[in-house]
């Protein structure tokens, strides 16, 4: 986990380094924590390198493991990864959902947006998920950065969950900003 997030922060891209990594993470899924099986999802999707049977074993070892994903940023990173891999993964993004609602005001806005963001690009529609992150993010707006806020818009546009109120706020918060 630690050795891929390296390279992929680092942008050094090691085709052959993470094949094996791949392979040998596989059989041992079982021994990460959330943290790992999140950032070793986040690397590989940066890194752009397909590893499509690792994103199902992490995917279905996430899913077993849902309930102790407890950091907003292991869930969001998540959801990203495997929407930017574009690997498909309903059930995961089923638990990640459930698993989020209730922790969303633990969310930092660049979180709230790109949860958004990762389930609209899997096109996977999550409708009590999209209802909290409206109602979590409204009052907020005035802490998202300006991609926050379009990736937001964005997200609730393409899923077509226009929740009452986001629109205008969104709306007021970035014309503001124009001013």
């Amino acid at each position: 986990s630690n050795t891929a997030w390296a390279f992929a922060t680092a942008g050094h891209a090691a085709p052959a380094l993470f094949d094996a990594l791949a392979s040998a993470a596989v059989p041992r899924l079982g021994e990460f924590k959330p943290q790992h099986l999140s950032n070793t999802a986040w690397a590989f999707a940066t890194a752009e390198h397909p590893a499509p049977s690792l994103f199902d074993a992490l995917a279905s070892e996430s899913v077993a493991k849902i309930r102790a994903f407890r950091h907003p940023q292991d869930i969001s990173n998540t959801a990203w990864a495997f929407a930017k891999a574009e690997h498909a993964a309903p059930s995961l993004f089923d638990a990640l959902a459930v698993q989020a609602v209730p922790m969303l005001g633990d969310f930092r806005p660049q979180a709230i947006s790109s949860t958004a963001w990762a389930f609209a690009s899997a096109e996977h529609a999550a409708p009590a998920l999209f209802d909290a992150l409206a109602a979590e993010a409204v009052p907020r707006l005035r802490d998202f950065d300006e991609q926050s806020l379009s990736n937001t818009a964005w997200a609730f546009a393409t899923l077509t969950h226009t929740p009452p109120g986001l629109f205008a706020a969104i709306a007021r918060e970035a014309a503001g900003r124009l001013h």
